[in-house]
Parts: C-alpha cells; sequence; structure tokens
C-alpha cells in the first residue's frame, strides 16, 4: 500500500506539468490495481491526463468508469475532481446544461463535505460556463460568490490576492463581453492587472482595443497571447482560448489574423473531433471568407459546415436523453439509500402512508388532522393549509415516461419533507397534488417557505422541455391561514387553498398565493 500511496503522489505532483508522464503512470498503475479505490484513482487521473492532452472522448470514457467507481463506494475526494472534470469536459463539448449539471452536483457534495474550497472552484467553473452561454448577468453573479467565498475561507493573504487578479479579470472579459468597456478600462488599470502575465490580461486588453478600434493595439495583444498559448501544454484551454481571441479579431476587422488563428485552432482539433467546435469553427470562417471574398473557400466552409451541424444536432439531442437518464439514475440513487427507512415506517403503519413518496397519504391525513384539532383546541390557534402541484405534470410525463414522473413526484416530495420536516403535516393528496398543514405560522413565514420550496425545486434542474414556464420542473403552490375554530372545518379550508392555487395556475403558474380568512 505504501508503494501504491506513493505512486498517486507522483502522480498528483506531475499532473499540471506533464500529462504524458501522468497518463504513463496511471496507466501502469491500472495494470497493477488490486482493489476499487486503486481502480477508481487510476481511471480519474488517466482521464485528467487524456483530457489535457485534448483527447477529449478518451478522456470522458475513462472519467464515467472512474465516476461508477466513486459513486458506488462513496469515493468522496474522487467525486469532488470527477464531478469538476467531467463537467469542463461537457463544457468543452459545447453541452452546458451537462456541464451545469455536474458542477452542481459538486457543489451538493462540497457542501454536505463543508469543503469551501472546492465550492468556490466549481463556482468559478459555474461562472465560466454562463459566460460562454451568453448568460452574462448569471455569470457575474457566480464570479462575484466565487470570489466572496476565496475571500471568507483562505487565510493566505497571498493566496487571496492571486485569486482576485483571477476574480478582476473575468469581471473584465465580462464587461467587455457585455460592451462595456469604460467599466472595463476602470478595472484594467489596477497595479493587480498590469503585473499579471496570463494570457486572460492580454485577450481582455485586445478586446478593449478592438472594441475601440485600434487595430493595431488590437493586433499586437493578440499575438502576446498567442505567444503564451504556444507554450500551454493543456490542447483543451487553448483551443476555448483561441476561439475568444479569433471572435476578437473577426469583430475587430483582423480577418488575415483569425485566418490564422484559426488555422492553429484546427491542427489542435484534429486529434479528437469535437463536432461542436468544428460547428462554430467553420461558422468564424464563414464570416472571414466572405471579408475577405475568397469563393472558393468560402463555398468549402459552408459545405463543411452543414455536414458537421447536421451530425451536431442529432448529437445534441442524444445528450438531452443521455442527461435525462442521467437525472432519473441519481434521483433513484438517491431514494433507494432512503429506502430502508421509509420501509421501516411503512411498516409501522402502511395504511398512513403513500406508497411512492413515503408521505402520509389521505387516510394518514385524516388521521393526523384529527390529533392536531384535539391537540390545538385554544382558540388563539392557527392553521395553515396549503396544496401544491407540478406545473405541467402531464406533458412532463407525455414526453420523459411514468418512470421519469415517478421519480419527479420522490423529488419535490424530498424537497417538502426537508423545507418542512417535523413542523408540519405533508400529504401526497392525489396524483401530482400534495397537500402540507402547519399551525401557528404567519403570512410572511409562510412566503418565505414557499420561495424556498420552489429554489430548492429549481436547484434540482429537472428538465421539463414542455413546460410552458420554464427549461425545468417547477411548482405552484396556493395556501390559506384561519384561526382555527369549530365553525372552520378542514374541508372547507382545503376549498380555500385550492381557490388560491386555483388563482396561480390560471395566472402564471411557477408561483405562491397566501390568504387570510377571518
Amino acid at each position: 500500500m505504501a508503494i501504491r500511496t506513493e505512486q498517486m503522489k507522483e502522480i498528483l505532483d506531475i499532473r499540471f506539468d506533464d500529462p504524458q508522464k501522468e497518463k504513463e503512470l496511471c496507466m501502469q498503475m491500472l495494470s497493477e490495481s488490486k482493489d476499487r479505490y486503486t481502480e477508481a484513482f487510476g481511471r480519474t487521473y488517466l482521464g485528467d491526463a487524456y483530457h489535457t492532452l485534448g483527447r477529449i472522448d478518451e478522456a470522458l470514457f475513462e472519467l464515467g468508469r472512474g465516476l461508477k467507481l466513486a459513486e458506488a463506494d462513496g469515493y468522496e475526494d474522487l467525486l469532488f475532481i470527477l464531478y469538476n472534470l467531467i463537467g469542463i469536459i461537457y463544457m468543452y463539448r459545447d453541452d452546458e446544461q451537462s456541464a451545469l449539471d455536474y458542477f452542481f452536483n459538486g457543489i451538493e457534495l462540497s457542501e454536505k463535505m463543508n469543503d469551501k474550497m472546492m465550492q468556490a472552484t466549481l463556482l468559478s467553473n459555474i461562472a465560466y460556463t454562463y459566460r460562454i452561454a451568453g448568460a452574462y448577468d448569471k455569470a457575474e453573479r457566480m464570479t462575484d460568490r466565487f470570489y466572496q467565498m476565496i475571500c471568507e475561507t483562505t487565510e493566505n493573504k497571498s493566496n487571496v490576492q492571486l485569486d482576485r487578479i483571477s476574480y478582476e479579470t473575468d469581471k473584465i472579459g465580462l464587461y467587455l463581453q457585455r460592451n462595456e468597456p469604460d467599466r472595463a478600462w476602470e478595472l484594467m488599470q489596477l497595479s493587480e492587472i498590469q503585473a499579471d502575465t496570463g494570457v486572460g490580461k492580454y485577450i481582455n486588453f485586445a478586446s478593449y482595443y478592438g472594441i475601440k478600434g485600434d487595430h493595431k493595439q488590437c493586433a499586437m495583444y493578440i499575438d502576446t497571447a498567442m505567444s503564451i498559448l504556444s507554450e500551454d501544454v493543456n490542447r483543451y484551454e487553448s483551443v476555448l482560448y483561441q476561439f475568444e481571441i479569433i471572435r476578437i479579431a473577426i469583430d475587430a476587422g483582423l480577418y488575415e489574423k483569425a485566418l490564422q488563428i484559426s488555422e492553429i485552432s484546427e491542427e489542435l482539433m484534429e486529434e479528437n473531433i469535437n463536432i461542436g467546435k468544428w460547428v462554430k469553427l467553420m461558422g468564424y470562417r464563414i464570416e472571414i471568407y466572405e471579408a475577405l471574398g475568397c469563393t472558393d473557400e468560402l463555398s468549402e466552409a459552408y459545405k463543411r459546415y452543414f455536414e458537421y451541424d447536421t451530425i451536431y444536432e442529432e448529437e445534441k439531442k442524444q445528450a438531452a436523453v443521455t442527461r435525462i437518464r442521467r437525472k432519473i439514475e441519481l434521483i433513484y440513487e438517491i431514494d433507494r439509500k432512503k429506502q430502508i427507512v421509509q420501509r421501516q415506517a411503512a411498516l409501522f403503519d402502511k395504511r398512513s402512508n403513500d406508497e411512492l413518496t413515503g408521505l402520509y397519504n389521505r387516510w394518514g391525513l385524516k388521521n393526523r388532522i384529527k390529533q392536531l384539532y384535539s391537540e390545538n383546541d385554544s382558540m388563539n390557534t392557527t392553521l395553515m393549509v396549503a396544496t401544491a402541484d407540478v406545473d405541467f405534470f402531464k406533458e412532463y410525463n407525455d414526453t420523459y415516461g411514468h418512470i421519469a414522473g415517478d421519480l419527479c413526484l420522490k423529488c419535490v416530495a424530498d424537497i417538502l419533507r426537508q423545507n418542512i420536516g417535523d413542523e408540519g403535516i405533508i400529504c401526497r393528496y392525489g396524483g401530482d397534488e400534495f397537500l402540507c398543514v402547519m399551525s401557528n405560522i404567519s403570512q410572511a413565514q409562510a412566503e418565505q417557505l414557499f420561495s424556498k420550496i420552489s429554489a430548492g425545486l429549481a436547484d434540482k434542474y429537472i428538465e421539463n422541455s414542455q413546460s410552458g414556464v420554464s427549461d425545468r420542473v417547477t411548482i405552484s403552490i396556493g395556501a390559506v391561514i384561519a384561526k382555527q375554530s369549530a365553525a372552520m372545518d378542514f374541508e372547507t379550508l382545503i376549498h380555500e387553498a385550492d381557490m388560491a392555487l386555483y388563482e396561480v395556475k390560471n395566472n402564471s403558474k411557477n408561483g405562491y398565493r397566501v390568504k387570510r380568512l377571518g
């Protein structure tokens, strides 16, 4: 085991400097491995080496094998790395939604383990994913959260300073992409940015001068950035940066330079064909050849563009199916680990619980309400009754199937349980409708609770392409708060809550409404 530990340490020490050596060490480790953790470790860092070498399909294959082992055996130290690396690869493959899925899986794990440094790393990658997808406001919010967490976590001031440079560089890039060059220029004058020698600084300066129409300065900074990238061993990162530079050069009218860089990118991409990147590259070529008047080359670029785009559209469809399956598997695995406790509760009084979600069914709710009324016989006691259902659930079932629908209902039940817990009664009232009862809760507290429930469901990122209000599954909630009295029977409260829910569903869905009676 000591020898194995030394091998692992050597891999970690050289992974950023010599990916070829990292690959060789991992393959040697896998040929000798006799335990599951060693295999999971070897697969993880072999995938890391392939990723750095630009061999993306091989990287994803090895990382997928490592992920299966790590998830099955709970190797949380490896799961951090795997979620992050797989997310980065999907980002490279222009599948931003899958990338975000893995990054947010990593966030959930880092919160569970209270690992704020890993959480900060993932927030940075989420910000970059939003940025390349053009969601600049989300990217800025995530960038701010990343730096705030770094400042709260890191005691070493020099490390914070380095991260501040990265933070300011990202902010500059965001301002430039939003065409706010004057805001960017204010940050670009900071001494820390001026002293930075990273490629991001020079790309930002090239972009700034391109926007301002100073083509000479723009070209000079492009050349500097390309010189730095020529030394980069990470072929994946080089292509991403080069695409940024091509865009800057085209926008500045530096078409010859843009063409030259696109040819360099094409050489780097030859080893591993990424269809999404080829579509984008041919799109750049079309713009360049049109501007330069290269008729024959333009015709060839159009031909290649449509060939790649046809394949890419099919790949995107397959990626969407894979993403849904992955979500179903993850939700199912979470459920599986809870089944022991749920079954014990069901055995205690099987008649009271809904078989699918583990919540009370109508019979169980009826008995608990009787108990609640007998316990809270004071005239000063208030009750809140809330009804909720999943928006566009029929459409979700028709699109993704009843298995996915059941898993969706389980996920909603878990979110209700997490937010309400023992402070109230939760029931699956029928189909995709849920009912919650709580005592002595104010209208403001109820609205805050429903906001958390809606946000919790949104954070699960359960895709619903058939929704009319969002790209993911949402919920509508109607509630009524009333003073408990003999004259106010429970069925009346349910009716009033249903009327509030109807108002939400009829208005906009994906929201909540709280009414007071008396």
